[in-house]
């Protein structure tokens, strides 16, 4: 790339140059390059959380209609699951702080490349999983109980599910630090809309839920924390694969980068 100074270079070179640089100062390049790739980054974290909620609940009901189970949830809690719980976390993760361009960096990596494609299909495998297994322990209680149930622990991976996908690091830590606070407002605010969802009649008759007791809560959460372990075992498991391709940008030494 062609570099012209904005103030100091001559109209000719600025014709010439790929990149002007208003201000002369070839720091502004490290600054541009950090909010590119926080931008692909924020797209590939949204992308890889719709996609794979969104196979989680196809996949649940798919699998339920083959082993002729009942539907676990109905058109109602797909769309409270869609429209309610997904926006409110969605919108948490697009404003996901900016990580440090220290981290890893693969050429040529596409929104949903092949790792991110099989990262989708365990997410949303943990949950289908998850999901009709504690649907037919709950089913003996009557189907509104177990489709309440089914449609909560849904709910439950999602809130995960968007911790998960914040972060490429299998670190605990890393995935549930409290570096963004609209992700934990948002969280906070879909757990309350989840137990209204149980507990208000109003929405009782719209969602087609019914109360659930403490231990339905504890069993519930219990299976859909799976989807961090299996994400944590799936990140360390693939980490080798990645370094071989990865590339390391010191953007802390721009003289080095571009010999000034």
């Amino acid at each position: 790339l062609g570099v012209a100074m904005g103030n100091v270079g001559t109209e000719v070179a600025k014709e010439a140059g790929d990149i002007v640089l208003l201000d002369d100062n070839f720091r502004s390049i490290v600054s541009a390059m950090e909010e590119g790739r926080n931008i692909y980054a924020t797209l590939k974290k949204v992308i890889l959380y719709l996609f794979s909620t969104s196979a989680g609940e196809v996949l649940t009901i798919t699998a339920a209609i083959l082993l002729g189970l009942p539907l676990p949830i109905v058109a109602s809690q797909i769309i409270w699951l869609n429209f309610v719980t997904d926006s409110f976390l969605i919108a948490a993760l697009a404003v996901e702080p900016r990580e440090s361009l220290r981290r890893s960096f693969v050429k040529y990596e596409s929104l949903l490349d092949n790792r991110a494609i099989r990262r989708l299909i365990v997410q949303s495998l943990t949950m289908m999983v998850g999901t009709l297994i504690l649907f037919t322990l709950f089913y003996d209680r009557g189907y509104v109980v177990a489709s309440t149930a089914a449609l909560t622990v849904l709910a439950v991976f999602q809130w995960f599910n968007a911790w998960n996908c914040r972060t490429e690091s299998g670190n605990l830590g890393k995935i549930f630090s409290l570096k963004n606070p609209f992700l934990i407002l948002a969280t906070l605010l879909v757990v309350a809309l989840q137990f209204a969802a149980v507990y208000y009649p109003p929405l009782q008759n719209i969602l087609h839920t019914t109360a659930l007791g403490v231990y339905d809560w504890i069993l519930i959460v219990t299976f859909a924390f799976t989807i961090v372990i299996t994400d944590v075992i799936w990140k360390r498991s693939s980490r080798s694969e990645r370094e071989t391709k990865i590339v390391h940008l010191d953007v802390q030494r721009p003289s080095e980068i571009f010999g000034v």
